[in-house]
């Protein structure tokens, strides 16, 4: 790279470690995801028994661009998901705390 004009500094890489955890025993759990792209808008979730299994997977397109309404409109279509299949206890896991603090009033809708 000394070609290039170029110093570069490696550094090694960091492993980060993840693990899904379940729903509590007798409760399922809802995992939603919503993006904005250039090719396309969309949201999807999952709902998980407590042994891990999916119960019900789902996808959708919108033609908003706004994250924060992806991520809302996964959930809302998940919840409607578990009250279709009468599951009374549910955990909601979204990475968008945007989305978390909307529903439950803390911020305002952009």
């Amino acid at each position: 790279m000394l070609r290039l004009g170029l110093q570069l500094n490696f550094k090694p890489q960091e492993v980060l470690w993840c693990k899904w955890k379940p729903a509590e025993q007798e409760a399922f759990m809802l995992n939603t995801n919503g993006s904005v792209q250039q090719t396309g808008n969309g949201y999807g979730g999952t709902i998980h028994n407590a042994l891990g299994n999916v119960t019900r997977a789902y996808a959708g397109s919108s033609s908003k661009h706004s994250v924060i309404y992806q991520e809302i409109q996964a959930i809302s279509v998940g919840l409607k998901y578990a009250q279709d299949l009468c599951i009374d206890k549910l955990e909601v896991n979204s990475e968008s705390l945007g989305a978390i603090n909307i529903l439950n009033g803390i911020e305002r809708c952009p």
